[in-house]
């Protein structure tokens, strides 16, 4: 009940409003007096055009100041075709492969993917089997390429040390990825590490 009783309420405001607008004529104007006409103005009243004396002369050639020339802007340097065209090439050095462990093809398509979308040359090195001795050499052999970047797992930051110093020296970027505990405890000043803990993982393994 008290629903209809609110729309039937609501219902009347709206007509109420309509017919406040639309209901009042207003009364029409009453038209102006003759004494209310203003009388046109008489000859004398009329302002009279300038004489030629009055007209002043337009400026001379000599007096007419000339605008200012716009001082073109020097082009900016062009980068050269090479480094305007050349895309970034990273190298990643990893102690395994999807070729022998299935965990690895999940990190290189990731590898991959990131690198078609933004543009870079990914190249991934591993062994052929555990082999840190060998993933050693592939980090020399990587550091020699003269990559943009290079990534890799520090299994082992004794035995990797000396080549990551390599790359370092060379003014290379270095991070680490899946293996590692940050540059502080492996105690190389690679950029960071992305990756999980591996103490507290087996920690909470056990």
């Amino acid at each position: 009940m008290s629903k209809k009783l609110s729309t039937l309420m609501a219902l009347l405001v709206i007509v109420t409003m309509l017919v406040a607008a639309c209901g009042a004529t207003p009364e029409p104007a009453p038209e102006p007096t003759q004494a209310e006409v203003q009388p046109e103005p008489t000859q004398a009243e009329v302002q009279p055009e300038p004489t030629q004396a009055e007209v002043q002369p337009e400026p001379t050639a000599e007096e007419a100041q000339p605008e200012p020339t716009a001082v073109p802007e020097e082009p900016e340097p062009e980068p050269a075709g090479d480094a305007a065209t050349k895309p970034l090439k990273i190298y990643a050095v990893q102690h395994a492969l999807c070729a022998w462990d299935s965990f690895w093809c999940t990190v290189e398509d990731g590898l991959k993917t990131a690198g078609d979308q933004m543009g870079v040359e990914v190249t991934i090195l591993g062994p052929d089997k555990f082999d840190l001795e060998k993933v050693a050499q592939l980090i020399e052999q990587a550091v020699a390429a003269q990559p943009d970047g290079l990534a890799l797992t520090v299994t082992d930051a004794d035995l990797f040390r000396a080549p990551i110093q390599k790359a370092l020296d060379a003014g290379i970027p270095v991070v680490a990825y899946n293996a590692g505990s940050g540059p502080v405890v492996d105690g190389i000043d690679y950029l960071t590490y992305l990756g999980q803990d591996e103490y507290q993982g087996g920690y909470q393994a056990g």
